[in-house]
Parts: C-alpha cells; sequence; structure tokens
C-alpha cells in the first residue's frame, strides 16, 4: 500500500542541478553502450560474467575457480578470491596458472561502487577497479558501467568497461548477456566486444549443486576458433 505524504516538498535548486546532472549523465553513458555495439570487435572472458564487474554484499567472501581451454588450445587453470570488507568494496585477489608453457599472473585489486540507480525494471551502476599490484599480464584497473533489466523472459546483463593495457592501448570493452532460468539450472547467451580482439560468441549453464557452491561451463567462438571453460564459485 503507498502512502502520501501531507506536506509539499519543494526540490532546492542543488537538488535540481544533480538531479539534472544525473539524467544527462545516463543518457551519454547510454550513447556509449550504442556505440560500443558498432565500434568493438568481441573478446571472451571468463565464466560468470554477468557480475564480473559488480561488487558483492558486505561480510560476503566467494572463491572462483576457472579451467580454461582457449582458441590456440592452451590450457590454464585461475583461482580468485574475492571479500568484501565493506559496502560496495571488494577485495579481489586473481592468479592465472598454464598448464603447460608459459608464465603464472597474479593481481591483487580492489574493485568500488561508485553509484547506483534504479529505473523500474532495470538498474545502473557504476564500478572502478584499482590494481594495486600485479606479476604478469593480469586484469588493468578499469571503469565499468553495468546494466540489469528484468524481462518477461529472462534478465539482459550488460557491461562497458574502460581500460588500457600495459603499452597505453584503449582496450574497452562491451559485453551482453542473457540470462533464463529453467528449473536448476540457469542458461544464458553471451557476447562480449573488445577493441584489438576478435569476435566471441558463446553460451553457458549454471546450477546450484550445494550450498553456496555453483558449477558452470561455457563453450564459444572467437575468429572461429573453439573456446571451452568450467567455472565453479563457492560463496561463504
Amino acid at each position: 500500500m503507498r502512502t502520501g505524504c501531507p506536506f509539499k516538498v519543494y526540490p532546492s535548486r542543488h537538488q535540481n542541478l544533480f538531479k539534472n546532472f544525473q539524467i544527462a549523465l545516463t543518457k551519454y553513458l547510454l550513447y556509449l553502450l550504442v556505440c560500443a555495439l558498432h565500434s568493438l570487435s568481441a573478446y571472451a572472458w571468463r565464466p560468470m560474467i554477468a557480475d564480473d564487474r559488480n561488487t558483492q554484499v558486505n561480510g560476503v567472501a566467494h572463491i572462483e575457480t576457472m579451467w580454461l581451454r582457449d582458441t590456440d588450445g592452451s590450457r590454464s587453470l585461475s583461482i580468485i578470491p574475492t571479500y568484501s570488507p565493506w559496502p560496495g568494496l571488494d577485495l579481489v585477489a586473481m592468479e592465472n596458472r598454464p598448464l603447460a608453457q608459459g608464465s603464472k599472473e597474479q593481481t591483487l585489486q580492489a574493485k568500488m561502487q561508485i553509484s547506483s540507480a534504479r529505473f523500474q525494471d532495470c538498474a545502473v551502476a557504476w564500478v572502478l577497479g584499482i590494481t594495486v599490484w600485479q606479476k604478469g599480464d593480469g586484469p588493468k584497473s578499469f571503469f565499468a558501467v553495468n546494466g540489469t533489466c528484468d524481462i518477461p523472459v529472462g534478465s539482459l546483463y550488460s557491461n562497458l568497461v574502460g581500460t588500457r593495457d600495459l603499452q597505453g592501448r584503449d582496450v574497452s570493452s562491451f559485453s551482453m548477456t542473457w540470462e533464463h532460468q529453467f528449473g536448476d539450472w540457469a542458461a544464458y547467451l553471451e557476447t562480449v566486444s573488445q577493441r584489438t580482439h576478435k569476435p566471441y560468441w558463446g553460451f553457458g549453464v549454471r546450477r546450484d549443486v550445494a550450498p553456496g557452491l555453483q558449477l558452470e561451463g561455457m563453450w564459444g567462438k572467437q575468429g572461429g576458433q573453439p573456446i571451452f571453460s568450467l567455472g565453479s564459485r563457492y560463496s561463504f
């Protein structure tokens, strides 16, 4: 039941300016999302992409593992523990180990949710990721805009990420995922775009197999070559 306030509240000039700023910023970010669809080629990310750039609940930790067979046939194992000491802040440690030749990559990163807004069945969040220590060529600092919409046939997730590589080149990316629940199973289709990389698309399934434990599998193609991964996520 809705209750109304009996007193009229007139917004101040500063409130109107701030509201106009939020509207203008949102329109600009939506414009960037549309441009990204037309200007970027694709790049494959790891599983659980839908919440890869989000922050989690305060006091909750989880550990993700991912076995990946890449387009060139190489195989690697990634271990990613994450902990949220305060609301809107995640501390993330990432380690990627090639299972044959290659050097090990390690990264320590902090993810901070700067702001968020909701429009009916859709939500938008701004997240800043800062790499505080790194060994090898791992994830870089980034600024991300995350969008989520609930629709009659599932959910839509999108990420627009701005970042640069070690050479200072712009490797901004855009991803979109459609997910639908089928009983205990969740299935999704995804596409990921990034400058300097070939197109990627894929599909996957995931399921909770025990309290706090989720398993996921993904198969897709990038530049005509298959890519496959198996992942797990344990929350506690």
